[in-house]
């Protein structure tokens, strides 16, 4: 990709041009482009250019920024006029591009070669000035491979996405932008050493199709335009999706000597800002991972696998007159632990080994008088705004054969000098005794602490129809707080 962020400069460098429609005029803007480029620090050399037909052909190009932090070298960079998009010139390149990066920590320079099969760059930025701005990037493939053995960090490393397809759209004047990218598969690998140590750490990902679509209305043209984004109508989204994947991890950094294999099969993420709130969701699904510490340590394998998460948060950002919702979700499920772990904390099986579950869900309504951005500026948050309700819509928790219910809600009397809630939580307790005897006869937890805990619960609840179960009504009413009828304060 460092080639195409080359090539993208040079592209985008050429505004305020005649529209171009010979290679005479092309060959004017691309050599008023690395004019530009060059005022700029950018030093980029032509070995020579070339006119052919329409098309020009600029020949052992390289680049050398003045700050030393990489040299590009490509035998050819090809600018021609797109055949079926008037005013879109097409940027292609060899098979292979030379690339030397120099960290500014004083690590030696890491050589990397990008190749590529199929690969164009299609925009109109170069054409003149346009009211929306377009680049399209096509490759049947791309790789991008470098380190050397004896380097004391890049030892390897080869990134190989396929079936590649990327979009871009900005327009200058309402400041509306859209943006797309998918990859079809991705084979990622790479080897980092640790000089400190002399240690490596190794690591590899293989996965299915990859996408990425971006779109954005009325954006910020700066970070002090954000507050009129939020409270104007501007919008943006992000939406990432991923399908199923494997990764290994492998280090033997003696502070970390471990190897790590896992499978999923893929999740989504989700992020917008509309009408003066932000949301974003998260899932995944059929995680699997194996840990295998290194024999020094003294500990064993660990399987872990989960049938699936979900995290999700909503909140208001901008002031309102009406009360606005938010909201946050956490679901984890069937999380199971392999028994080489459990044979170390129980092998005589006293604890049941049912998958565990935690699902909650959380939601308020939320009117704020001020941006929520203040808080991170230093306001204080208690005079950002009020809470209207809020609710515990499900906390559902499964573990060692033990369960856990609330649900509830409650409306917040904002009237005096602290809010006061009123309202009542529903709470449910299953095999909690059970679970708290077996951990203290294994030693995990001291006598004393379980019978404080079981005195708690019998205080706060009743018994239920089936043993060792228990429920209870928490109220908060006339500024107080109630268990089954009974003050709590």
């Amino acid at each position: 990709m460092t080639k195409l962020l080359g090539t993208t400069a040079l592209c985008l460098a050429l505004p305020g041009l005649v529209l171009a429609q010979s290679a005479a005029e092309i060959q004017s803007a691309v050599e008023a482009g690395i004019e530009r480029l060059n005022a700029e620090g950018a030093n980029i050399s032509v070995g020579g250019t070339t006119v052919e037909g329409e098309a020009v052909l600029l020949s052992d190009v390289v680049m050398s920024p003045d700050d030393g932090s990489l040299v590009l070298s490509a035998d050819f960079l090809r600018f021609a006029p797109s055949s079926d998009q008037p005013g879109h010139v097409v940027v292609t390149v060899p098979p292979t591009v030379e690339i030397t990066a120099t960290p500014n920590d004083g690590t030696p320079p890491m050589d990397m070669t990008f190749a590529s099969e199929g690969l164009a760059l299609t925009t109109n930025t170069l054409l003149g000035p346009v009211e929306e701005a377009s680049a399209r990037l096509e490759a049947d493939s791309i790789t991008l491979t470098g380190g050397d053995p004896s380097h004391p960090v890049l030892k390897a490393m080869n990134f190989a996405p396929t079936g590649i397809s990327g979009s871009l759209t900005f327009n200058e004047t309402s400041r509306d932008a859209t943006g797309a990218l998918s990859i079809e598969t991705m084979d990622l690998s790479y080897l980092i050493g640790n000089p400190e140590y002399g240690s490596t750490v190794e690591t590899s990902v293989q996965s299915a199709a990859q996408s990425i679509a971006f779109a954005g209305t009325a954006l910020p043209g700066s970070e002090a335009d954000f507050q009129t984004f939020l409270q104007n109508g501007g919008a943006m989204s992000l939406i990432v999706e991923g399908g199923a994947s494997t990764t290994r991890f492998a280090s033997n950094d003696p502070e970390m000597p471990v190897t790590i294999e896992g499978s999923g099969d893929g999740g989504v993420l989700e992020m917008s800002l509309v009408d003066g709130a932000f949301s974003y969701l998260a899932n995944f699904e059929n995680v699997v991972y194996a840990v295998t510490p290194d024999p020094m340590m003294g500990l064993p394998p660990v399987d872990l696998s989960m049938a699936g998460g979900e995290t999700s948060l909503s909140m208001p950002l901008a002031p309102s007159e009406e009360a606005q919702e938010a909201a946050i979700g956490l679901s984890l499920r069937e999380l199971e632990i392999g028994e080489s772990l459990w044979a170390m904390i129980d092998p005589g099986t006293t604890i049941p080994r049912d998958p565990a579950t935690l699902e909650l869900a959380l939601s308020a309504a939320v009117r704020l008088t001020e941006p929520l951005s203040s808080a991170a500026e230093g306001g204080n948050p208690m005079e950002l705004g009020e809470i209207v309700n809020a609710s515990i819509d499900r906390l559902f928790l499964s573990l060692g054969g033990a369960t856990l219910e609330a649900g509830g809600a409650v409306v917040m009397d904002n009237t005096g000098p602290a809010p006061v809630p009123n309202g009542s939580i529903d709470v449910a307790v299953s095999g909690a005794q059970g679970l708290a005897e077996s951990l203290s006869a294994l030693g995990l937890v001291d006598p004393m602490q379980v019978g404080m805990m079981m005195g708690m619960l019998m205080a706060m609840g009743q018994p239920g129809a089936e043993p060792d179960t228990y429920t209870s009504t928490i109220e908060f009413r006339d500024g107080g707080v109630f268990a089954n009828g009974q003050p709590l304060q």
